[in-house]
């Protein structure tokens, strides 16, 4: 819900928002996102509040991309993808996660607050470092609770 309280001549924009582009196997899904504009003139005087709407759908998806920062070991850390497993941190919990496959052990948490993604380099990244990944990530599923 989206309130305003405005005085004069009022008018009202809504719109979907585009979705973003991206690399497909790690883009924000279930939910669509609406801008809203609310104009509010009295005079020569006009004013406008945009905000943005999001509808989620009772199941939907978010990535979570972080930047790699350091190198401890043989792996490469991101605090703050594709075709390697992850080791990921998040609310106290770890879950090891291939490419391509799902994890509960995640569940129940809350998408909000810190993360950490680790992955093992293979014998080329530890050689040659403009070879390593620049970013790690992984699709986190949200369900509304009811």
């Amino acid at each position: 819900m989206v309130t305003w309280d405005a005085k004069g001549q009022t008018a009202l924009s809504f719109q979907e928002e585009p979705s973003k582009g991206g690399d497909q196997d790690c883009v924000a899904g279930g939910r669509e996102t609406f801008a809203v504009t609310l104009a509010a003139g009295s005079g020569s005087d006009e004013v406008e509040r945009r905000r943005e709407l999001v509808q989620l759908q009772s199941s939907a998806t978010e990535p979570v991309v972080l930047h790699t920062n350091s190198l401890e070991g043989n792996e490469v850390v991101a605090r703050g993808h594709k075709n390697r497993s992850l080791t990921v941190q998040h609310a106290g919990r770890s879950a090891v996660i291939a490419q391509g496959t799902t994890s509960e052990a995640l569940s129940g948490t809350s998408l909000a607050g810190p993360w950490e993604l680790r992955s093992t380099l293979s014998d080329a990244e530890l050689k040659t470092p403009s070879r390593r990944p620049k970013e790690l990530g992984v699709l986190a599923t949200l369900r509304c609770r009811k």
